[in-house]
């Protein structure tokens, strides 16, 4: 580590106060609780269920994030300016590379992996991807579905890369939140799949910030 790169995380260090783990605990669990009372019988219990874990993810993203800025981590220094107030990270990078930097890109391929329910669900979701039944990407320019950009990341998840997972993951959530997605059963293979990868990745990211609370102990 070079002299000013040493100085630098100093200076993050102090002006950014630790995270309060316990007050994040506290807000995920409230979020999580709520999620778990969503009737999934029905195709709004599902959304609710999405949205609710949405904004548990949110939460633990920005503080990983922090925390990796914090830390002097060579990704999240580039969007630190020197001398001026600390801004949040780019969303979306903050939700896909930032937290396969924060957990670690293995650790996180794994515990999907190996995490049964996960697995089968979010097998359902890359089938109904893969044949054109649902889609996420889009040309901006004409409005059509992009399917090869879909069928891309697809391959790129069944190879066991979390970061394309992360991706589609943020790009289900862009198109729920600006009402991209009908509001019907079709959405459930879907969204069925990304609540169980939401589940996994949220757990992966507060194992990740508990670790780092007992090391700063």
């Amino acid at each position: 580590m070079t002299l000013e790169r040493a100085i630098g995380t100093y200076i993050w260090r102090v002006r950014l106060p630790r995270l309060n783990l316990e007050r994040i605990e506290e807000f995920c669990a409230a979020w999580i609780a709520r999620a778990g009372e969503a009737d999934t019988r029905h195709i709004a219990g599902v959304f609710d269920r999405f949205f609710a874990l949405w904004v548990v993810y949110n939460r633990l993203y920005e503080a990983a994030a922090r925390t990796l800025a914090q830390e002097g981590h060579d990704w999240a220094s580039a969007f630190v300016r020197r001398n001026q107030p600390f801004r949040p990270l780019p969303d979306r990078m903050s939700a896909t590379r930032g937290v396969i930097l924060f957990c670690g890109r293995q650790r996180l391929a794994a515990a999907i992996a190996q995490h049964d329910g996960c697995s089968r669900m979010l097998e359902a979701t890359l089938q109904a991807i893969d044949s054109g039944l649902l889609f996420l990407n889009e040309d901006y320019q004409t409005g059509e579905p992009d399917y090869a950009k879909d069928r891309e990341l697809v391959g790129h998840v069944r190879k066991g890369d979390p970061g394309a997972l992360l991706e589609l993951l943020y790009q289900a959530r862009c198109n729920l939140f600006h009402g991209q997605k009908a509001y019907s059963e079709v959405q459930r293979p879907l969204l069925e799949g990304m609540i169980e990868v939401l589940v996994v990745t949220i757990e992966q990211v507060r194992a990740s910030l508990r670790n780092r609370a007992t090391e700063w102990e």
